[in-house]
Formats: C-alpha cells, structure tokens, sequence
C-alpha cells in the first residue's frame, strides 16, 4: 500500500510540472524513491540523425554521457530505440549489445532499459543503473514501464502542444 500511495504520489507531482524538462526531472526524482539508482539517464530519440540524444542525466560520469550519441538499432540503447518490452540486465558489461561509452569506467552494472513508447512509436529511452553488482528486479521493471509510459505521453503532448502554437 505504501508503494502504491509513493506511485500515485509521484504520478500527480509529473502531472503538475509546467514543462517537459521539469516533468523529465521529476520522473528521475520520483523513480529514484521508489526505484534507488546509481545513474539515470533519459535519451530522445533524434528520428532525424536516427541517434540518442541524453536530455536528463544524473551520473557521475555526465560530461562522457552528455558526449554520446548511440545509434538507434546498435547497443543496448540503440536496440530499446527499435521498441518491444523493456530489459533487465543482471551486468551490461557481459550483454552482447553492450558499447562503452568512451570515458566512462568499466565496472560491473546493472540496468534497468526501457524504450519511451506512445501509440506504438518510441520517442527515446529511459536507463536506471546500479553499481557495484546491486542488481533490480522484474517489479522495478514493471515500475520503471509506467514511468516511462508518463514521460512518453508528457512527450507526445508537449509537442502536439507546440505544433498548435507554431500552426
């Protein structure tokens, strides 16, 4: 019950900010208390360029991450990128999609991937990990899918938004 009122809590706070950048930090705030995590990192896909773009990052490798630019369809991002469920890694330094991001320590870590998908397109992905072989489980995965639901349709509505104002 706890959880649940923590969750419903948290669904009300995202639902009260006034921007996407606002509602993007208050996804990583809320998830971080009921989902404790070393790194968070929130990606827009960039249709465009067909690349990852990190929006949201809260890691002590920051600079390294803001730098990269995973390519949709390579890598663990970039394969989350193409939609279906999300993953749970147990250590993504042993996962066959696995890419290093350049400056960034090689250590054992665990993730939770989630694509961000509204009415079947992704608008980018969600990356909660922990360090030091803490692992997650399949309900913080569960968890991590409605939050990432929130940021896709906060997505998804903050550009129908623009596109009215600009038409």
């Amino acid at each position: 019950v706890q959880e649940l009122d923590t969750i419903l809590e948290a669904l009300r706070d995202i639902g009260s900010q006034s921007d996407y950048q606002a509602t993007l930090a208050s996804i990583a705030d809320n998830l971080a208390r009921l989902i404790p995590w070393d790194s968070c990192v929130i990606y827009l896909l960039d249709e465009e360029h067909e690349e990852l773009v990190p929006v949201l990052i809260r890691d002590p490798s920051a600079e390294k991450i803001a730098a990269y630019r995973p390519r949709k369809g390579r890598g663990i991002l970039g394969t989350t990128a193409l939609g279906g469920p999300g993953r749970r890694i147990l250590d993504v330094t042993q996962d066959p999609d696995f890419e290093q991001i350049p400056g960034v320590p090689l250590e054992p870590e665990s993730a939770l991937v989630m694509p961000m998908t509204y009415k079947g397109t992704v608008s980018g992905v969600i990356i909660l990990s922990r360090f030091e072989r803490r692992t997650f489980s399949d309900h913080d995965l569960r968890v991590l899918d409605v939050f990432s639901s929130q940021a896709s349709v906060s997505r998804a509505s903050s550009w129908s938004s623009r596109c009215r104002r600009s038409g």
